[in-house]
């Protein structure tokens, strides 16, 4: 039997600044459940907290009331316009916007008594991969925010009146998805020598000397593509087996996106 190899996905909590409706809360789990692809496993997951004293509450007393709580991570808040634009505040944590400010004030503005804030304005479609990518260093968000016409000095205060986008459509472009890993039987998968079958694979001094991968049957069964992949083999018999998922298959097609 094959197994998924999940890891858990993390949490990002949102906030309201405002009264929203049931309809408009589903719709931002929605669109960002897209951008987490959750339909296969999600990256990262959304939790909204309906705070009333966060209501008409600027951003950098949110920032420091949920810093004291020991709530330091980055978060999304919703307003208004959420509606309008599907698109969301994303507020670093309180350390990286304090290493931007650091820069100086040429090209970080900040306001005598506040705590430095960095913000974005961002589709909610696109708040999982970015997150992602701010995380782990393969994106700044200053330098996210140009594609928006931000101007210099930033200015934690200001407008942003178009939303940050990565420009792509999760949901027909297959090629964010992410890739699965899995423990498959012995008698799953098939195994090949031929280097027609794995000539095609480079890692970093030729071709491995061995590729595997799942029998046809099985990986209609699971939503997963037929294709060579480089695997090991653990003591037990089973194999470890880096796939890719079948976006048309019809296991993932029926899996709507997360509600709560």
């Amino acid at each position: 039997m094959v197994v998924f190899r999940t890891h858990k996905a993390e949490i990002l909590p949102a906030y309201t600044t405002c009264p929203l409706s049931l309809d408009v809360l589903d719709t931002v789990h929605k669109s960002f459940a897209i951008g987490a692809f959750a339909r296969f496993h999600p990256t990262v997951d959304l939790f909204i907290h309906d705070r009333p004293d966060f209501h008409n509450k600027p951003h950098h007393k949110i920032r420091d009331t949920l810093d004291a709580e020991g709530q330091t991570g980055p978060f999304l808040l919703l307003e208004e316009l959420t509606e309008e634009q599907d698109a969301v505040w994303y507020i670093t944590s309180t350390e990286a916007a304090e290493a931007e400010a650091e820069n100086g004030e040429e090209s970080f503005k900040q306001y005598e008594g506040e705590t430095p804030l960095l913000r974005m304005w961002i589709k909610v479609a696109d708040v999982p991969l970015e997150h992602v990518n701010l995380d782990i260093g393969n994106s700044n968000i200053l330098e996210a925010m140009e594609s928006t016409g931000l101007e210099y000095p930033y200015d934690p205060h200001a407008e942003q009146l178009e939303a940050f986008t990565l420009g792509a459509d999760f949901e027909t472009d297959h090629s964010y998805i992410p890739p699965a890993f899995i423990i498959a039987g012995d008698d799953e998968v098939e195994v090949s020598y031929d280097l027609k079958d794995r000539e095609h694979i480079s890692l970093g001094r030729g071709p491995p000397d061995m590729v595997v991968r799942l029998k046809e049957e099985v990986a209609v069964r699971e939503g997963l593509k037929v294709q060579w992949h480089p695997s090991s083999r653990n003591e037990d018999g089973t194999w470890n087996l880096q796939t890719v998922y079948d976006p048309e298959s019809e296991k993932w097609r029926r899996h709507m996106p997360l509600q709560r």
